[in-house]
């Protein structure tokens, strides 16, 4: 899946899986 939406459109969308996603390739915290 390409991520072209900004992040708090993905984390909206797909919530749960993209948080890990999300955490897995940018690391935020």
């Amino acid at each position: 899946m390409v991520l072209r939406f900004s992040n708090l459109e993905v984390l909206k969308n797909f919530d749960g899986v993209c948080e890990e996603i999300y955490n897995h390739l940018f690391e935020c915290k």
